[in-house]
This record gives structure tokens, C-alpha cells and sequence, in this order.
């Protein structure tokens, strides 16, 4: 018996629409990069250079790189895939990411982090019990920290924990 799926159709697109998207996201993140050094408030320019403007460019800066490696790697949309294939996990992941912004105003940044960590590799089929939660604290608490420390850039706050 035979792990692979029958034989499919491949997925419509092809390399030519992975290199489209690919220099599509390049150019939105060089366009957003660019409007990061319009008029700097004085806040961005004592922290010297940290602060509300340095994130955005560091952040652009790494969407350039993977749009690169996108553009440059083989071809991944040619892969035989059942129809339909992810549509849930896409659905659960939007519901994810909308539940996680509403989240933020009432239970803050830290809180809503660890909560979308531990369950976003679930809708993404990653299941070991033991990792995600130790995954997602050290995320959560890394980037708090970076953001709080590093970029000076001050994150939400629960409304009913008060250090969190």
C-alpha cells in the first residue's frame, strides 16, 4: 500500500506566480522601508535610532530577505495536493490572528503572545504537548523583552493583570 495520494492535477500558478508574489512583497517591503525615514520625531532620534521607527525598518528589512529567498528557491507550487487542501487551517489561523488582536487590549501583549503561540502550531498540525508551551513562553517573553528593552517600544498591558 502507497503513501502517496492518487495522481492530481498540479496546482495552477506554477514558478512564474511564486516569482510575481515574491517580487510583489519585495517591492511592498522597500516602499514601507523608504516611508520609515520620512520626518523622525525627536523620541527616534535621541534613543538614536531605536524606538517606533527602528522596528518597522528591521521588520521590512527581514520581509526583503525572505521575499529573496522566495524568489530564489525551487518551486514549491507544482506539488501534487488534494484539493482544498489547508483551507481549514488558513480559516483557523485568520480566526486565530483576529482573536489575537482583539486579545491584545484586554489581556495585553504577553498574555494574547503566549496564548496565539500555544495554539497557532495547532491549527498548523504540530502536535507535541511538551514543546509548544515551552516554544511559546520563550517567544512570548523574548520578544516582550526586545520589544520593552531593546526598541524601547512600549507593548499593551492586561487590563485586570497589572504586570502583564
Amino acid at each position: 500500500m502507497s503513501d502517496h495520494p492518487p495522481d492530481l492535477p498540479p496546482q495552477p500558478g506554477g514558478r512564474a506566480l511564486q516569482i510575481t508574489v515574491a517580487l510583489a512583497i519585495l517591492a511592498l517591503a522597500a516602499l514601507l522601508f523608504s516611508q520609515t525615514f520620512a520626518e523622525i520625531s525627536a523620541f527616534a532620534q535621541s534613543s538614536q535610532g531605536r524606538g517606533p521607527f527602528f522596528y518597522p525598518r528591521f521588520l521590512m528589512a527581514g520581509i526583503a530577505v525572505l521575499a529573496l529567498t522566495m524568489a530564489l528557491r525551487p518551486a514549491f507550487s507544482d506539488e501534487v495536493r488534494p484539493e482544498g487542501a489547508g483551507r481549514r487551517r488558513l480559516i483557523g489561523l485568520i480566526a486565530a490572528v483576529v482573536a489575537y488582536a482583539l486579545g491584545l487590549a484586554y489581556l495585553g501583549f504577553l498574555i494574547s503572545s503566549l496564548l496565539f503561540a500555544c495554539l497557532t502550531p495547532l491549527f498548523l498540525g504540530y502536535r507535541r504537548p511538551v514543546v509548544i508551551p515551552l516554544v511559546a513562553a520563550a517567544f512570548s517573553v523574548s520578544v516582550w523583552w526586545l520589544f520593552e528593552s531593546v526598541f524601547l517600544i512600549i507593548l499593551p498591558r492586561s487590563a485586570w493583570f497589572s504586570g502583564f
